[in-house]
C-alpha cells in the first residue's frame, strides 16, 4: 500500500543490502489506508515482501503499544497465530513462517 510512512522498494533493498531487518508494523492506516485493516491486508504485506526479496529480512513489528487502529482480529500477541494460519493456507512454508515470526529478528540481534 502506498503510504508516505512505508518503505519503498528501494529502501527495503538497501536494508537488506546492509543485513538489516524490517518490521512490519499493524498499524491499520499503513496497511490499506483505513483504520479497518484486516488480517488478510497484514499477509498481502507480507506476501508482497516475501515475493520481491525473499523471507530473511522480515519480522512482525506490531504496534501493539503505539496505535488504537490495529487490523480486526488482532489486538493482542495471542491473536497473531492467526497470520500464521493464512499465511500457511496461502501455501507459504513452516519455515518462511518461522522466519518472519521469530528466527530473523533471532538471527539479527545475534541468539
Amino acid at each position: 500500500y502506498d503510504c508516505y510512512r512505508n518503505l519503498k522498494d528501494y529502501q527495503i533493498r538497501t536494508i537488506i543490502d546492509m543485513h538489516g531487518i524490517i518490521g512490519l508494523c499493524f498499524v491499520s492506516d499503513f496497511l490499506n489506508g483505513t483504520r479497518h485493516a484486516t488480517i488478510e491486508d497484514v499477509c498481502k504485506h507480507i506476501e508482497y515482501f516475501f515475493d520481491r526479496f525473499g523471507d530473511d529480512n522480515i519480522c512482525l513489528g506490531t504496534d501493539f503499544y503505539g496505535t488504537n487502529h490495529l487490523p480486526k482480529g488482532i489486538k493482542n500477541y495471542e491473536n497473531i497465530s492467526k497470520i500464521k494460519e493464512l499465511l500457511i493456507k496461502k501455501g507459504y512454508s513452516e519455515k518462511s513462517v518461522a522466519k518472519l515470526f521469530y528466527r530473523n529478528y533471532e538471527k539479527f540481534i545475534g541468539v
